[in-house]
């Protein structure tokens, strides 16, 4: 959704705008994870692979089901 909204409002921007704020968006993001995985590392009770595979799983989730809505799509499933 913080995607949709980053694109949503970037449009109304003019260009050097745009990318810049998509820039500054995609540097949080980036920082997130990675300061995410670098406290997974130092809290011992914490997993780094678990965490690794938590910050992948969103995109797997989202892959697979546009897989499922194609499929669907072009064998005209309903």
């Amino acid at each position: 959704m913080l995607m949709c909204y980053r694109v949503s409002k970037s449009a109304d921007m003019p260009i050097h705008k745009a990318l810049l704020y998509m820039r500054i968006g995609w540097i949080l993001r980036l920082s997130f994870i990675v300061i995410m995985l670098f406290m997974s590392l130092k809290i011992p009770v914490l997993d780094f692979w678990s965490a690794v595979f938590g910050l992948f799983t969103l995109q797997i989730v989202m892959f697979l089901n546009g897989v499922v809505i194609v499929g669907k799509s072009f064998f005209h499933i309903t």
